[in-house]
């Protein structure tokens, strides 16, 4: 039967050696269509096997192990789930008493994070045999279709042609999700001074502390590592020192204050701004420098304190730094629980 005109005998002129042409570059595009699937579920089964070891290590369990003289005994090997949790039942052992209500804050904690990682695991798991099993039915399509005569072949053209679109773009998603997520069973915990749990990373701290020269930069940092004061800001914030008592160079401070506001990377920081050395006779006031340096103008549209302070005795540093605080715990940033 001619497979254009679909009648025996009859056509004429017919050129089949075209339509072989064109079922030959499909059957072609169908082969490297299908060695890319193959390639594509070679990785979703790799990360599935993945999800399966993580989910395994997290969760530990009960597994077959050989002694020194080759018997094979069951041993309990802990996830890292149990580990975390083992490493605050440690944290807490010598403080138990005292420290009972923390420790089973923590421990919520650790159970919270792991719920919701094994959570989002099994989800991946589950996706990832649902993607595999769509995979495997775009490759068996492929595999009937190649079996079919040139006719059938052209027909399914259109087809296959949305069915590589569509594994195309899952690939591309599954690619940008094999690159963005790390796979890690490690369930990293640390502590704070008030025995609250944290994990994931330890963030880096910043604070720049700015000013002129002679201004009280350095002791005011000194006086505040003397005393031991800390107080963590997981955030960029400027604290710029001012000397109160130098009044011709005002001018040069709020010039470098002005040029230090443009910075980009200082766009949404908070600024304090210590007045320092009060105690000097004939100091100006915490309101004459806010009018003379036109603060309300020029730090328009960012949180800003000025500060009254005595580097040396330490009177204001506190106050301005609980100023801070408070900021950073109306945005959120500090969590005073």
């Amino acid at each position: 039967m001619c497979c254009v005109c679909k009648e025996y005998g009859k056509h004429q002129g017919h050129k089949h050696a075209v339509l072989e042409a064109e079922a030959n570059q499909i059957r072609a595009s169908i082969l490297d269509m299908a060695h890319c699937i193959r390639t594509f579920t070679d990785e979703i089964s790799e990360y599935s096997r993945k999800l399966v070891g993580i989910v395994h290590q997290i969760e530990g369990g009960e597994h077959i192990v050989e002694d020194s003289i080759g018997m094979a005994h069951t041993e309990h090997v802990p996830g890292t789930a149990e580990s975390a949790r083992s490493c605050v039942r440690a944290y807490f052992a010598d403080l138990h008493e005292t420290l009972c209500r923390q420790e089973e804050m923590a421990l919520s904690v650790v159970d919270v994070h792991v719920r919701e990682k094994l959570i989002w695991l099994r989800q991946q798991q589950e996706d990832m045999t649902i993607l595999l099993s769509q995979v495997s039915t775009a490759c068996l399509h492929c595999e009937k279709t190649l079996q079919q005569d040139d006719c059938r072949v052209v027909l399914a053209k259109q087809e296959i042609t949305r069915l590589l679109e569509t594994l195309q773009k899952q690939q591309q998603q599954f690619t940008e999700l094999a690159d963005h997520i790390q796979l890690d069973a490690s369930i990293p915990v640390t502590f704070t001074k008030d025995n609250r749990v944290h994990i994931g990373p330890k963030m880096e701290i910043r604070v720049v502390t700015l000013g002129l020269d002679g201004a009280g930069k350095t002791t005011i940092l000194f006086k505040l590592k003397q005393d031991e004061f800390m107080q963590p800001i997981p955030t960029i914030a400027v604290v710029f020192v001012i000397d109160s008592s130098h009044r011709d160079r005002l001018m040069e401070s709020h010039s470098e204050l002005a040029k230090l506001l443009t910075e980009k990377e200082l766009r949404d920081a908070l600024l304090l701004i210590f007045a320092n050395k009060q105690d000097v006779a004939g100091a100006l006031s915490v309101e004459e420098i806010t009018e003379l340096l036109s603060l309300h103008k020029l730090c328009c549209g960012r949180s800003w304190h000025i500060q009254g302070c005595d580097a040396r005795s330490g009177m204001g540093l506190h106050e301005g730094l609980d100023w801070l605080s408070r900021q950073l715990v109306a945005a959120g940033v500090l969590d005073v629980a």
